[in-house]
Protein backbone atom coordinates (compact mmCIF):
# COMPACT_ATOMS: atom_id res chain seq x y z
CA UNK A 1 0.00 0.00 0.00
CA UNK A 2 1.28 3.52 -0.70
CA UNK A 3 0.48 5.88 2.06
CA UNK A 4 -0.96 9.31 1.13
CA UNK A 5 -0.31 12.28 3.17
CA UNK A 6 -2.08 15.27 1.47
CA UNK A 7 0.03 19.08 2.76
CA UNK A 8 -1.97 21.93 3.04
CA UNK A 9 0.50 25.02 1.91
CA UNK A 10 -0.01 28.57 3.55
CA UNK A 11 1.22 31.41 1.44
CA UNK A 12 0.99 29.63 -2.18
CA UNK A 13 -2.30 30.06 -4.38
CA UNK A 14 -1.88 27.14 -6.53
CA UNK A 15 -4.93 27.86 -8.57
CA UNK A 16 -2.69 30.53 -10.95
CA UNK A 17 -0.28 29.21 -13.33
CA UNK A 18 2.39 31.44 -12.10
CA UNK A 19 2.69 29.64 -8.78
CA UNK A 20 4.36 26.66 -10.05
CA UNK A 21 7.16 28.55 -10.84
CA UNK A 22 7.75 29.17 -7.70
CA UNK A 23 8.19 26.17 -6.53
CA UNK A 24 11.89 24.73 -6.08
CA UNK A 25 13.21 21.85 -7.71
CA UNK A 26 14.49 20.33 -4.76
CA UNK A 27 10.72 19.63 -4.49
CA UNK A 28 9.61 18.00 -7.46
CA UNK A 29 9.14 13.87 -6.13
CA UNK A 30 5.95 16.42 -4.18
CA UNK A 31 2.70 16.53 -5.82
CA UNK A 32 1.81 19.99 -5.95
CA UNK A 33 -2.22 20.43 -6.99
CA UNK A 34 -5.24 22.64 -6.34
CA UNK A 35 -8.14 20.92 -4.83
CA UNK A 36 -10.46 24.16 -5.15
CA UNK A 37 -9.00 26.86 -3.36
CA UNK A 38 -7.19 24.59 -0.88
CA UNK A 39 -3.28 24.12 -2.43
CA UNK A 40 -1.30 21.03 -1.43
CA UNK A 41 1.90 19.17 -1.53
CA UNK A 42 1.03 15.58 -1.59
CA UNK A 43 3.34 13.04 -0.49
CA UNK A 44 3.16 9.62 -1.39
CA UNK A 45 5.48 6.85 -0.08
CA UNK A 46 5.91 2.90 0.12
CA UNK A 47 7.62 3.27 3.56
CA UNK A 48 5.40 2.02 6.71
CA UNK A 49 3.07 4.55 8.14
CA UNK A 50 5.07 5.59 10.69
CA UNK A 51 8.46 6.22 8.31
CA UNK A 52 5.95 8.18 6.22
CA UNK A 53 4.93 10.56 9.04
CA UNK A 54 8.83 10.96 9.67
CA UNK A 55 9.51 11.91 5.98
CA UNK A 56 6.49 14.31 5.68
CA UNK A 57 7.98 16.68 8.35
CA UNK A 58 11.12 16.80 6.45
CA UNK A 59 9.56 17.81 3.57
CA UNK A 60 7.74 20.38 5.56
CA UNK A 61 10.95 21.75 6.97
CA UNK A 62 12.16 21.62 3.37
CA UNK A 63 9.64 23.54 1.65
CA UNK A 64 9.66 26.13 4.30
CA UNK A 65 13.44 26.54 3.83
CA UNK A 66 13.66 26.53 0.16
CA UNK A 67 10.23 28.89 -0.33
CA UNK A 68 10.48 31.99 1.57
CA UNK A 69 6.96 32.72 2.84
CA UNK A 70 5.27 29.46 2.10
CA UNK A 71 4.63 26.84 4.96
CA UNK A 72 3.03 23.28 5.29
CA UNK A 73 -0.40 24.21 7.78
CA UNK A 74 -1.42 21.16 8.13
CA UNK A 75 -2.11 17.49 7.10
CA UNK A 76 -5.28 18.09 4.98
CA UNK A 77 -8.40 15.63 5.66
CA UNK A 78 -10.16 15.81 2.19
CA UNK A 79 -14.13 16.31 3.29
CA UNK A 80 -16.33 14.70 0.97
CA UNK A 81 -20.51 14.42 0.73
CA UNK A 82 -22.89 11.09 -0.12
CA UNK A 83 -23.03 12.19 -3.67
CA UNK A 84 -19.13 12.07 -3.72
CA UNK A 85 -19.14 9.00 -1.97
CA UNK A 86 -21.47 7.57 -4.12
CA UNK A 87 -19.77 8.44 -7.29
CA UNK A 88 -16.24 7.23 -6.30
CA UNK A 89 -17.67 3.95 -5.28
CA UNK A 90 -19.78 3.72 -8.20
CA UNK A 91 -23.29 3.36 -6.74
CA UNK A 92 -26.68 5.17 -6.12
CA UNK A 93 -26.22 8.38 -4.23
CA UNK A 94 -29.64 6.64 -2.41
CA UNK A 95 -27.06 3.31 -1.42
CA UNK A 96 -24.61 5.68 -0.13
CA UNK A 97 -27.15 7.89 1.85
CA UNK A 98 -28.57 4.65 3.44
CA UNK A 99 -25.23 3.21 4.51
CA UNK A 100 -24.94 6.89 6.55
CA UNK A 101 -27.99 7.05 7.94
CA UNK A 102 -27.30 3.53 9.72
CA UNK A 103 -30.46 1.98 7.54
CA UNK A 104 -28.01 -0.46 5.72
CA UNK A 105 -24.95 -2.42 7.21
CA UNK A 106 -25.27 -0.44 9.87
CA UNK A 107 -24.92 -3.94 12.40
CA UNK A 108 -21.35 -4.43 11.44
CA UNK A 109 -20.18 -1.54 12.40
CA UNK A 110 -21.35 2.05 11.98
CA UNK A 111 -20.93 4.54 9.06
CA UNK A 112 -18.34 7.40 10.29
CA UNK A 113 -20.22 10.36 11.83
CA UNK A 114 -19.85 13.36 9.85
CA UNK A 115 -16.89 16.42 10.34
CA UNK A 116 -19.02 18.82 9.14
CA UNK A 117 -22.21 19.88 8.09
CA UNK A 118 -23.19 22.76 5.96
CA UNK A 119 -26.03 24.67 4.58
CA UNK A 120 -28.84 27.23 6.11
CA UNK A 121 -30.48 26.45 9.37
CA UNK A 122 -33.76 27.92 8.91
CA UNK A 123 -35.90 26.01 6.40
CA UNK A 124 -32.97 25.11 4.20
CA UNK A 125 -30.62 22.31 3.38
CA UNK A 126 -28.10 21.29 4.97
CA UNK A 127 -25.43 18.39 3.56
CA UNK A 128 -23.13 16.38 5.99
CA UNK A 129 -19.28 15.99 4.47
CA UNK A 130 -17.34 13.13 5.86
CA UNK A 131 -14.02 11.92 6.44
CA UNK A 132 -12.90 9.89 3.16
CA UNK A 133 -10.38 8.22 4.87
CA UNK A 134 -12.49 6.96 7.22
CA UNK A 135 -15.05 6.57 4.42
CA UNK A 136 -12.96 4.46 2.62
CA UNK A 137 -11.88 2.22 5.57
CA UNK A 138 -14.94 1.76 6.31
CA UNK A 139 -15.91 0.77 2.70
CA UNK A 140 -13.35 -1.30 2.38
CA UNK A 141 -14.10 -3.06 5.67
CA UNK A 142 -18.42 -3.79 5.26
CA UNK A 143 -18.65 -3.16 1.38
CA UNK A 144 -15.55 -5.77 0.63
CA UNK A 145 -14.29 -2.89 -2.49
CA UNK A 146 -11.84 -0.32 -2.93
CA UNK A 147 -12.66 2.78 -4.39
CA UNK A 148 -8.94 4.26 -3.69
CA UNK A 149 -7.11 0.75 -4.40
CA UNK A 150 -3.58 0.58 -3.33
CA UNK A 151 -3.77 3.61 -0.89
CA UNK A 152 -3.60 3.69 2.85
CA UNK A 153 -4.51 7.24 4.92
CA UNK A 154 -2.83 8.16 8.19
CA UNK A 155 -4.65 6.73 11.23
CA UNK A 156 -6.10 10.20 13.91
CA UNK A 157 -3.34 9.49 16.54
CA UNK A 158 -1.18 10.02 13.23
CA UNK A 159 -2.48 13.30 11.83
CA UNK A 160 -2.38 14.54 15.28
CA UNK A 161 1.08 13.84 15.96
CA UNK A 162 1.97 14.87 12.34
CA UNK A 163 -0.09 18.29 12.82
CA UNK A 164 2.29 18.57 16.26
CA UNK A 165 5.09 18.57 14.65
CA UNK A 166 3.91 21.16 11.29
CA UNK A 167 2.85 23.39 14.44
CA UNK A 168 6.83 23.56 16.00
CA UNK A 169 7.94 23.82 12.46
CA UNK A 170 5.93 27.15 11.84
CA UNK A 171 6.95 28.46 15.56
CA UNK A 172 10.76 27.90 14.88
CA UNK A 173 10.17 29.36 11.28
CA UNK A 174 8.70 32.86 12.83
CA UNK A 175 11.93 33.23 15.28
CA UNK A 176 14.65 32.79 12.59
CA UNK A 177 17.13 35.55 13.50
CA UNK A 178 16.92 38.58 11.04
CA UNK A 179 19.88 38.34 8.50
CA UNK A 180 22.63 41.13 8.71
CA UNK A 181 25.86 41.33 7.15
CA UNK A 182 28.67 39.84 8.85
CA UNK A 183 31.01 42.13 7.64
CA UNK A 184 29.25 45.03 9.15
CA UNK A 185 28.90 43.78 12.42
CA UNK A 186 33.15 42.99 12.05
CA UNK A 187 33.35 46.74 11.71
CA UNK A 188 31.23 48.01 14.52
CA UNK A 189 32.36 45.59 16.92
CA UNK A 190 35.97 46.79 15.97
CA UNK A 191 34.60 50.69 16.57
CA UNK A 192 33.07 49.16 19.89
CA UNK A 193 35.28 51.01 21.94
CA UNK A 194 35.51 54.77 20.33
CA UNK A 195 31.68 54.93 19.97
CA UNK A 196 28.99 55.76 22.45
CA UNK A 197 26.58 54.12 20.20
CA UNK A 198 26.44 51.55 16.99
CA UNK A 199 24.15 50.97 14.29
CA UNK A 200 23.39 47.71 12.43
CA UNK A 201 21.77 47.57 9.65
CA UNK A 202 20.05 44.94 8.11
CA UNK A 203 17.20 43.03 5.82
CA UNK A 204 14.40 41.17 7.14
CA UNK A 205 13.18 37.81 5.19
CA UNK A 206 10.17 36.95 5.03
CA UNK A 207 9.59 33.70 7.01
CA UNK A 208 7.49 30.54 6.70
CA UNK A 209 3.55 31.57 8.27
CA UNK A 210 4.01 35.24 7.82
CA UNK A 211 1.41 36.45 5.50
CA UNK A 212 0.77 38.56 2.68
CA UNK A 213 1.52 42.04 5.02
CA UNK A 214 4.51 40.86 5.75
CA UNK A 215 7.06 41.84 2.78
CA UNK A 216 11.32 41.62 2.54
CA UNK A 217 12.33 45.40 4.03
CA UNK A 218 15.07 47.08 5.80
CA UNK A 219 15.99 47.31 8.87
CA UNK A 220 17.92 49.57 11.70
CA UNK A 221 18.75 49.13 14.99
CA UNK A 222 20.61 51.42 16.80
CA UNK A 223 22.63 50.15 20.05
CA UNK A 224 23.82 52.53 22.57
CA UNK A 225 26.28 51.80 25.56
CA UNK A 226 26.39 53.03 28.42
Amino acid sequence: MTVKIPLRLRGLDLRGVEAYDRIDPDLAELSWEANGGVSLAVYYSDDPSPVAVETATDWAKRIAKLMPGVCVADVHDELVSIADIAARCGVAAEAARLWATGQRRASLRPFPAPRQVVGSGSGGKTMSLYAWREAVSWIREIIGTDPDEGIEYLSDAQHARLNAELADIITAAAWQPINVETERIIADVQQLCGKAAVTVTGTYLPQAGDDATHARHDLKLCVTFQ
